[in-house]
């Protein structure tokens, strides 16, 4: 990809940063003041950004090495991994990041920098992935029970907590989140919105199905009686029957 396509910004620690070319900027007195040279892809959760840089040399691009990184708090970077023979493109969702291979797929969890390595399933890779994922109240995820396999018990609470803090921090830092929050909403809350609606939903097709059933059992029921009715009435004719004739016979 040409370096003059690669622009982004973000925020990060209530700060707004520029990634162009391989220069990392941050915004102060009302410019972009220059930080560092940093060349890769930036992924971020929350207040969490992991950043996979890759190597300087541009005529080695087969046997391409990069490092995972972590953005920390004076804008200076943490080594979390080294690592080499990337073939696919890294996946993030909510507070993982995720890199496979052929034999290996490597799970960081952005919150704390734990990495766990486990052999590559048909499942991590990126073509099949859609089918452990689902939508949480922050983002797109793994499923829980990955999760859970992947990083323990505790991991799907950490991510909420992280997240719903973070959404926090927005809304009482900035206020154009404040002045707005009824419009603005969280995620979260637009999750829950939605779920709330689709329970809603749910019940009122639940109460139609219950009303027409009893509708069905009522008209059951009267068509059981008319039945019976005409049952009844039918054999008194045929009593009546009956009765003329054996009085013809008598005759």
């Amino acid at each position: 990809m040409d370096d003059a396509m690669i622009c982004s910004l973000f925020s990060f620690n209530q700060n707004l940063f520029k990634r162009e070319f391989k220069k990392l900027s941050v915004y102060r007195n009302n410019q972009f003041e220059m930080m560092k040279d940093l060349n890769g892809y930036y992924f971020q959760f929350c207040n969490n950004i992991l950043v996979l840089e890759l190597n300087d040399d541009d005529n080695d691009e087969e046997n391409e090495e990069f490092r995972i990184l972590k953005l920390i708090d004076n804008y200076e970077t943490q080594l979390i991994l080294n690592a080499s023979e990337l073939q696919m493109l890294p996946f993030i969702t909510c507070g993982v990041l995720i890199l496979c291979n052929d034999d290996a797929t490597t799970f960081i969890d952005m919150m704390t920098s734990k990495v766990v390595s486990l052999p590559t399933r048909e499942a991590f890779k990126l073509e099949q992935i859609h089918e452990i994922l689902e939508l949480s109240n922050s983002g797109l995820q793994l499923k829980k029970e990955i999760l859970i396999e992947i990083f323990g018990e505790e991991f799907p609470n950490q991510i909420k907590q992280c997240y719903d803090s973070y959404i926090q921090d927005q809304i009482n830092n900035f206020p154009i989140y404040s002045q707005n929050c009824n419009q603005l909403l969280p995620f979260s809350v637009l999750y829950q919105y939605f779920s709330d609606l689709d329970l809603e939903r749910k019940d009122k097709i639940s109460q139609n199905l219950t009303s027409l059933t009893n509708k069905i059992r009522s008209q059951e029921e009267t068509l059981s009686n008319k039945l019976e009715t005409a049952s009844q009435l039918l054999n008194q004719a045929v009593s009546q029957l009956e009765l003329l004739s054996s009085v013809e016979v008598c005759q």
